[in-house]
């Protein structure tokens, strides 16, 4: 079966994956539900994500050394990620995406205290209140403003008031997993043209010219040896950073700068001293060696991948992807 190009095909993921032959899928991402029975939907909620099944036919289909991103909620991926592994794969990293948009989603107890007693009084809409749930799409259905000020009216309601259930959501976990290869990364690569990650591609682009190089690291009396010129990736390189795994979105990047202030990187000769404790120290006389800093000024954010989105990505709208209902 030839697989289809850029169309995007309607129905249930594991009817549509059992036509797809085998080895046949070089790179899986996918928005799983969280399994939080967001909004009461019905889709989440029903065990999809937590499905081995559903994770072991991804396996069929992929290629060896297929790189699979799963999107899944701070509550929930744990589950997700024993799903996964039971199924077959290996998890080699967790992406941790840091982003400032979260909205407070936290029970007044005080509230709800007032309203078991038959006490509770609506108070002002709040002004922060916004319209929860609402989406260019409407996929979410239509947002309605419920946020309100409400006043305690019984004892226990005033004894609990501020109270609530829910912190503010900052960030989400993306799951890095790897269908195991066959052979090394290497026979992989040429068998089956898939192997690891494209770390050039996911770069933190630049203007500044970056400086750097190979380091020396250890000592005859190094317990691990003589390790010389040591060429660790902190290179100059004209398409920036080496991706972490960690991601901000811009207003989360915007934060952090103004909390970090803007600091340089050097790209000077580091001094290693010899350990306090003894003589030589337990990992041997450290030289002096080229650190192979970036020479680079900003703040922290520019350690992370911060996305952009364009003007038509913005104005675009809808879902993303489509949830089963």
């Amino acid at each position: 079966m030839k697989l289809p190009v850029n169309q995007i095909i309607c129905g249930d993921n594991m009817e549509v994956m059992s036509t797809f032959p085998d080895n046949s899928i070089d790179t899986i991402i996918t928005d799983a539900p969280y399994e939080i029975s967001f909004m009461s939907k019905s889709w989440d909620g029903k065990g999809i994500a937590f499905s081995v099944k559903l994770w072991q036919e991804a396996l069929r289909v992929a290629k060896p050394g297929c790189i699979m991103l799963i999107f899944g909620g701070t509550r929930t991926s744990h589950r997700l990620a024993c799903a996964v592994e039971d199924a077959g794969w290996l998890i080699r990293d967790k992406i941790c995406w840091i982003f400032a948009s979260g909205f407070p989603k936290s029970l007044s107890i005080s509230k709800a205290i007032d309203k078991a007693k038959g006490a509770y009084i609506k108070g002002k809409l709040s002004p922060n209140s916004r319209q929860s749930g609402a989406s260019p799409s409407g996929c979410y259905g239509e947002g309605i403003q419920t946020k309100t000020i409400d006043k305690p009216q019984t004892d226990l309601a005033k004894l609990w008031d501020g109270w609530g259930i829910g912190l503010k959501p900052a960030y989400e976990d993306i799951l890095v997993c790897m269908k195991p290869l066959d052979g090394t990364y290497a026979q992989n690569a040429e068998k089956h043209g898939v192997a690891g990650l494209n770390i050039d591609g996911s770069r933190i682009g630049t203007e500044e010219q970056l400086q750097g190089g190979s380091r020396q690291i250890g000592s005859d009396a190094n317990i691990y040896g003589k390790i010389t010129n040591i060429d660790d990736g902190y290179k100059q390189n004209p398409q920036g950073r080496f991706p972490a795994n960690l991601i901000l979105d811009e207003e989360a990047a915007e934060l952090l700068d103004e909390q970090s202030g803007v600091s340089k990187s050097t790209d000077r000769i580091r001094h290693n001293n010899q350990s306090k404790f003894s003589g030589k120290g337990i990992y041997g006389k450290f030289q002096d060696k080229d650190t192979g800093g970036f020479a680079d000024s900003g703040g922290s954010s520019r350690f992370f991948f911060c996305a952009k989105s364009s003007k038509r990505e913005r104005n675009m709208g809808g879902c993303i992807n489509a949830h089963p209902t």
